[in-house]
């Protein structure tokens, strides 16, 4: 009796039971696929956010030291910094490295007055694999706008 048992329990799974084990797998990896293209598209409006928030933090340390403030891009080493007068960096930001930048009127380095207006407008393209936007900078109140192409 106890043979049989031992012998029952070499056999292996059921087809049954592997048909279920195989469904719930090929079910997960499905649904983990259907949000591939979510997280590709959220990688350039988390970048796009990260900058205008960057861009604000810029302006209101411009307005409260009374200081310009400069943003120096470095789109071969996929990193931005941000300095005030001299040389020194109040920030440093580094980016995903498939993140492409191409500057089309904006001229850098992209400087921020003491009254928090930026001193230059212009247009940059920012692209991610198959998404491009357009990020405007206009003069008066120091702020940009992105929109997707």
């Amino acid at each position: 009796m106890i043979r049989s048992k031992i012998s029952k329990m070499r056999q292996g799974f059921t087809f049954l039971e592997t048909l279920l084990v195989l469904s719930i797998v090929s079910i997960l990896l499905i649904v983990s696929f259907g949000l591939y293209p979510k997280y590709e598209a959220r990688v350039l409006e988390h970048f796009l956010e990260q900058l205008q928030k960057d861009i604000m933090f810029m302006q209101q340390t411009a307005m409260s030291h009374n200081i310009r403030h400069r943003l120096h891009w470095f789109p071969s080493d996929s990193r931005y910094v941000i300095t005030g007068e001299g040389t020194v960096a109040v920030l440093v930001r580094n980016y995903d490295t498939d993140i492409q930048v191409r500057f089309e009127t904006l001229s850098l380095p992209l400087i921020y007055s003491a009254n928090g207006n930026i001193s230059r407008g212009g247009t940059m393209y920012v692209s991610y694999k198959k998404s491009i936007y357009k990020v405007v900078f206009q003069l008066g109140k120091g702020r940009f706008y992105y929109s997707p192409i």
